[in-house]
């Protein structure tokens, strides 16, 4: 069963293109209809937990970089300190 090529037929995207991207997932779909099912005061109660879980989630992060930061300005300090005076002391002569 093939259909003729028509030049005046406008071109139809293939699902198994790669150019084709569904907006929305089926979970996160599902996960939508799932939170539109719900009474308003559901609806209010999930997404005040989303956003707790969320400031939670981005304080965590905050905390990790700037730990990481610390740690960073830590050792470069700590190097300083050893280059200055356990590798160029040993070498001066100071009088």
């Amino acid at each position: 069963m093939s259909v003729p090529d028509d030049p005046n037929q406008t071109p139809r995207a293939v699902a198994s293109s790669p150019e084709v991207v569904p907006l929305r997932s089926p979970w996160a779909m599902s996960f939508w209809d799932w939170f539109k099912g719900l009474p308003a005061a559901g609806q209010v109660a999930i997404a005040a937990v989303a956003i707790v879980f969320g400031i939670s989630l981005l304080n965590t992060v905050l905390k990790l970089v700037a730990a990481v930061l610390s740690v960073a300005v830590l050792a470069i300090i700590l190097y300083l300190l050893y280059r200055r005076y356990l590798i160029d002391g040993g070498s001066s002569s100071d009088g």
